[in-house]
């Protein structure tokens, strides 16, 4: 045990490797098949609103270095990652990336690449009810927060053109409860033409689920590509009437 209890401005430990390549300057490791502690510990006990620092600064500060300054390499079943914001380890609605890569907010088992998850019990009206906030500062009338639903065919690695009537997005909402789960309002939004270079014809729509009905199977209202205004089977009007 190496007490530096009256350490304030010094440095109590410095290793240097200049001529390093492939190799470790620290390397710590275990085989231990029954772990349940922690191998590293760093903590700040002192309360006090004069703490400022940094308990852990990883940096890489060349200009053109391609090191990456953090990797987590996580083989097993356990989360990536999580941060609390209550005492102990047992916060019930932490940051968490699981072992799949996906990213909890709210929760510590997310179950979508992105999964927001809020307890609430009384809505003020205010914003602090919302789980997202989307916020832009812009000069220009015309450039503010947004929010892009991209649609491709094939692989991110080799993408391929939509095609006419492909579904490009959806945004479903839900019933939930300890016995339900339900669409209840589902906003479509498809290819209607043929795409090109320049232009993809598009169609959106609204449809709702109906009085016993499991799903969002009613027309609603449905924008062509001409801007033709349909609600159920009928057909209300065109683009500006």
């Amino acid at each position: 045990t190496w007490n530096w209890s009256t350490l304030n401005t010094q440095t109590a430990m410095a290793l240097s490797s200049n001529a390093i390549t492939s190799g470790k300057l620290m390397n710590l490791s275990s085989t231990s098949t029954a772990f349940t502690g922690t191998m590293t510990d760093i903590s700040l006990t002192g309360d006090n609103a004069a703490n400022t620092g940094t308990l852990l600064k990883t940096s890489v500060t060349g200009a053109t270095s391609a090191a990456v300054p953090m990797m987590i390499t996580n083989l097993g079943t356990g989360l990536s990652l999580r941060v609390n914001d209550e005492t102990g380890d047992a916060d019930a609605s932490p940051f968490v990336v699981d072992a799949a890569g996906n990213v909890g907010i709210g929760t510590t088992s997310p179950n979508q690449q992105l999964h927001l998850q809020k307890d609430t019990t009384v809505d003020d009206g205010s914003n602090s009810s919302n789980q997202l906030k989307i916020s832009a500062a812009t000069s220009t009338f015309d450039d503010g927060a947004s929010i892009h639903l991209y649609k491709m065919r094939g692989t991110h690695a080799v993408p391929a053109d939509p095609v006419n009537g492909d579904l490009i997005s959806r945004v479903i909402s839900h019933t939930a409860g300890s016995g339900i789960s339900c669409e209840s309002v589902c906003l479509y939004s498809f290819v209607s033409g043929t795409p090109s270079s320049t232009s993809t014809p598009g169609k959106f729509s609204i449809t709702v689920a109906g009085v016993g009905s499991t799903g969002c199977n009613n027309n609603g209202l449905t924008v062509n590509s001409t801007g033709s205004v349909n609600m159920g089977a009928g057909t209300f009007g065109q683009s500006g009437s």
